[in-house]
Formats: C-alpha cells, sequence, structure tokens
C-alpha cells in the first residue's frame, strides 16, 4: 500500500522561484478576469434592467408577477455569478502560480548551470523536470556542452 503524505504530496522547497515573473504573470490572470467578470456583470445587469423597462412601459403595476420574477431571477443570477466567478478566480489562479512555475524553474536552473559554470569552469549537463517548458533550451545547450567537450579533449591530445 502506497502511504501518501503532504509533504510528498507537496515537495517543492521554493513556490516563488522569480517572484517578480511569477507574480506580474499571476497580475495579468486576474487583471484579464476581472475585464471578463466585470463586462459579463455588465451584461447581466444590462439585460435584467432591459426587461425591467419592458415591464414598466407594458405599464404593468409594481407587485405584479412579472417584476417578482425577475427580481427573484435578478437574485439567483447574481448568486451563480458570484459562485462562478470566485470559482474561476481559484482556478485561474492555481493555473497561473504552476504555469509560471513550469516557465520560471526551467530558467532558474539553466541560470544556476551558468553561474556553475563561472565558478568551476566545468560544464555540466541541464535537465529539466518532465512537466516543464523549454525542453529545447536544455537540448540545444547540453549539445552545446558535448561539442565543448569534444573540443576540449582534441586541444589537449593535439598539445600533448
Amino acid at each position: 500500500m502506497v502511504k501518501f503524505t503532504f509533504k510528498k504530496l507537496f515537495h517543492r522547497k521554493k513556490y516563488l522561484i522569480n517572484p517578480k515573473f511569477q507574480l506580474t504573470l499571476i497580475g495579468y490572470i486576474t487583471l484579464l478576469l476581472v475585464v471578463v467578470i466585470g463586462i459579463l456583470w455588465g451584461a447581466n445587469t444590462y439585460f435584467f434592467n432591459f426587461f425591467w423597462g419592458i415591464g414598466k412601459n407594458a405599464h404593468l403595476s409594481q407587485n405584479h408577477v412579472y417584476f417578482q420574477f425577475l427580481k427573484d431571477e435578478h437574485i439567483l443570477m447574481n448568486r451563480i455569478f458570484l459562485y462562478v466567478s470566485f470559482s474561476v478566480a481559484l482556478l485561474m489562479g492555481t493555473f497561473g502560480f504552476f504555469i509560471s512555475h513550469k516557465i520560471a524553474g526551467p530558467i532558474y536552473k539553466f541560470c544556476e548551470h551558468i553561474k556553475n559554470y563561472k565558478k568551476t569552469g566545468k560544464f555540466i549537463e541541464v535537465k529539466f523536470r518532465k512537466g516543464d517548458f523549454f525542453h529545447e533550451l536544455a537540448d540545444a545547450y547540453n549539445t552545446q556542452v558535448y561539442d565543448v567537450k569534444k573540443v576540449s579533449v582534441r586541444s589537449r591530445k593535439n598539445t600533448s
């Protein structure tokens, strides 16, 4: 039987690898979400006001069943809108966080490899996690590492 613990499920040491990038991306997602939610809320309000005006133009009394129906439906739609908006905001925030992590992680790791080369003078291959973006960057860098090592071995043989 496999035993899962909270620590195993959430094993990352650093959640914000590049806070400036990740928070900016999440900020853009949030801004876009607020604009879309605002437009939908405005459209919802407009249509209920439009139908309210139709009832007034038809000279219906204020306590007519039509107005009660509109009022009840408007309350229901506002509740649904609130729940859906909150749920979508939570999902988009979570999605933005994980996507930003899959972008920032490889870039951070690549920069660390370059810093390591500056300190040690040794080329080491770069490997990204399975779900990360930019695997082609790691492949290109690793090809270059292989070529540099090959040239280095040849030059050592020629000088000996």
